[in-house]
């Protein structure tokens, strides 16, 4: 089973390479992944990260997202996505070391439409933190769960159409 794994991202230089080292770790058993990267034409160096990333990492795919706008960049990767499904992940956030596998196997056993787990944002600081505190509010997530222990994640279950 393909799953595609799309992140849009932003001058993420300093944070890249962990958060890809992150994807790459996560227990794929079953699951053959697709790793597509919407660069919002950062000009931090992390176009320098991709190139390096993909000597490690020959899969993954890098788009631009010319417009900067995340809902377009993530449309742009899903049209160009083969898997049957497409898992969001996001560059400031740690997720447990399942958290794909578990979403597909709740995905497939419960014919809903929408899962996803809880996660933990990770800020560096700054106006960083003030992302991070609306990003983790009921306000700023519509009352998603989220998580401060990285162990086999809850899911969230949204069906119907």
């Amino acid at each position: 089973m393909l799953v595609s794994i799309i992140t849009p991202c932003f001058n993420e230089k300093s944070h890249i390479r962990e958060f890809v080292s992150q994807v790459f770790s996560q227990d794929r058993t079953g699951l053959d992944c697709e790793f597509i990267i919407v660069d919002g034409k950062s000009n931090d160096g992390t176009s320098v990260m991709f190139d390096e990333l993909l000597e490690t990492h020959p899969e993954i795919v890098v788009l631009e997202n010319a417009d900067r706008i995340v809902p377009t960049g993530l449309n742009n990767a899903i049209m160009i996505a083969k898997g049957e499904y497409v898992r969001r992940m996001d560059v400031h956030t740690i997720y447990a070391k399942n958290y794909v596998r578990k979403c597909i196997e709740v995905l497939a056993d419960s014919g809903a439409n929408c899962v996803g787990g809880p996660w933990q944002v990770k800020s560096p600081g700054g106006k960083n933190d003030a992302i991070s505190a609306v990003f983790s509010s009921k306000i700023g997530t519509g009352g998603a769960a989220r998580s401060s222990v990285y162990q086999t994640p809850p899911i969230n279950v949204v069906t119907g159409t």
